[in-house]
């Protein structure tokens, strides 16, 4: 069987345009799609016309999820596909490549390498018009300026239409229509990167936001939650505990939390901040480079009126401060929540490469779970504003400016956008818990886990945890806390006092599944 890739960029404004072609049948598995789906006027909203530009998305893809950016979905493609480079950077690792038969081969005759192929779960929407299935990818080693190409098997199993005048995706979900929108300036990125000839396309981890907090992949129980009070004070001021707990364990970790309710932020104001002796995060500048400064990007009133409550919350957070003539100068760009609010962040493209990469490793997933599985109790913790909790090193605070309508401003904490933002973030993990990592403590980037292998340990267990938190003045964010509980889903797995166990979500299509009623069904 022979495939092939083709990728055509070029002419004055035309992006590029990647088709590809297998001869092979397509996927038999179909679902209904939705005739209710239709494309109107109003979906012309916010897309510079007339344009020529193929419809590129973002997309939650593997497990734990990673929203991964420039994705070219392409009708006329009849298979998905996963770039080698984007395969890396989800830090997957080949033994999961299944063999693939066929070869690729592009316009210039020269073979395309196939790694192999590999089942992943994608996530197209927003809460609550989400929707999550598996697909298979043909993995390959091939420059591109794009992540992944969705092809029309994704499209089937999802019954997506897609509208390249519209530049939306648009897929039925049980909540109603869902849509994601095309990104049209990742567009012009793309085409940019793909019309260089000859040039190698970099793809590193900037592309993916690893810490999204509205991820369903983060760590969190599965069991009904109590939530109680720390303070009679502030009656408001609440965190949660496993419902299945005694009365006197109750007591316990009641007791307990409200006796250490100083290590939970409920404001910026709460935070004292990492002391920058103990880590600072710095860029490392090429100062050969020329620093870039962006073409503000105007942005609606609504987006605007977000942006100036944001600038002001950070103001009185003392997370940022006016600047005058910066030499690196970015934009902030609008993210829509899953709740459907906005929300405020910083386009650091250009200056991300003008440093280079810290190659500080993240721990293995696989080995993670394995060491969390078969203890009796669990809690799960997540530090309020981690990022914004360690300070930028005052040499590098100017670079990280931004641009609003209403001033010139640069971060002095730690901003969510920079590459090595998350390598220094599980640096500053590893040296606080050193001790208690792989003994009573697992921890990837922000997600923390205490775990104890007897249910009468674990308040002790957690002491020992809050003793250093509170040594290295790092605060909690209590509503993502939950306490004593026996079971969860960390990074992307069941884990429980049996082991390892199937996550309810991802086979809930075998468990619905009817018994076969006759010899062709089985």
């Amino acid at each position: 069987m022979v495939s092939e890739i083709e990728t055509i960029a070029g002419g004055p404004s035309t992006p590029c345009q990647v088709l590809i072609a297998e001869n092979k049948e397509p996927p038999t598995k179909k679902l209904h799609v939705d005739h209710s789906i239709t494309f109107k006027e109003s979906d012309l909203e916010g897309i510079k016309t007339p344009h020529q530009d193929p419809l590129v998305i973002s997309a939650g893809i593997s497990d734990p999820c990673y929203n991964v950016k420039r994705i070219l979905v392409d009708n006329g493609s009849s298979v998905d596909v996963l770039f080698y480079s984007t395969f890396l950077n989800m830090g997957l690792s080949r033994e999961k490549l299944l063999p693939a038969a066929g070869s690729l081969y592009g316009f210039d005759n020269r073979t395309v390498r196939v790694e192999g192929t590999i089942s992943l779960p994608v996530i197209l929407g927003e809460f609550p018009r989400q929707v999550e299935h598996s697909i298979q990818f043909i993995v390959v080693k091939s420059e591109s300026a794009y992540n992944a190409i969705f092809g029309t098997p994704l499209q089937t199993i999802f019954g997506g239409i897609a509208s390249i005048p519209h530049l939306k995706l648009k897929f039925p979900t049980p909540s109603g229509i869902g849509t994601i929108c095309g990104d049209q300036q990742a567009t012009q990125s793309c085409y940019l990167k793909q019309a260089q000839p000859h040039s190698s396309v970099t793809l590193s981890i900037e592309d993916f936001d690893l810490r999204n907090e509205d991820t369903p992949q983060r760590a969190s129980p599965v069991e009904d939650l109590t939530c109680i009070s720390l303070s009679e004070e502030h009656p408001s001021r609440m965190v949660q505990i496993g419902s299945l707990l005694s009365d006197e364990e109750k007591k316990e970790y009641v007791d307990f939390l409200r006796t250490n309710q100083d290590l939970f932020a409920w404001s910026p104001a709460d935070m004292p901040g990492i002391n920058p002796e103990v880590i600072k995060h710095s860029l490392k500048i090429n100062p050969a480079l020329k620093p870039l400064i962006q073409k503000k990007i105007n942005f609606t009133p609504n987006c605007q009126l977000v942006i100036e409550e944001d600038v002001d919350k950070l103001l009185n957070a003392r997370f940022i401060r006016e600047v005058h003539y910066p030499t690196w100068l970015a934009n902030v760009v609008m993210v829509q929540k899953t709740s459907g609010a906005w929300r405020m962040c910083v386009d650091y493209t250009d200056l991300n490469k003008a440093f280079p990469k810290d190659s500080f490793p993240l721990p293995r997933i696989d080995q993670l779970v394995d060491a969390t599985s078969g203890h009796q109790m669990l809690s799960f913790m997540d530090a309020y504003s981690g990022y914004n909790q360690i300070q930028m090193d005052p040499a590098d605070e100017e670079a990280t400016s931004f641009q609003t309508d209403k001033g010139l401003y640069y971060y002095l904490v730690m901003p969510f956008g920079l590459k090595n933002a998350g390598a220094t973030y599980q640096r500053l993990m590893n040296k606080i818990f050193k001790n208690l990592i792989e003994r009573t403590m697992e921890v990837y980037v922000d997600d923390m886990l205490v775990k104890s292998l007897k249910k009468s340990q674990h308040i002790s267990d957690l002491e020992e945890c809050f003793c250093l938190l509170r040594s290295y003045n790092m605060r909690l964010n209590p509503s993502k806390c939950v306490f004593g509980v026996a079971s969860g889903k960390f990074l992307g797995f069941m884990v429980t006092h049996r082991g390892i166990e199937a996550n309810p979500k991802k086979i809930k299509a075998l468990r619905d599944m009817l018994p076969a009623r006759n010899i062709k069904e089985v």
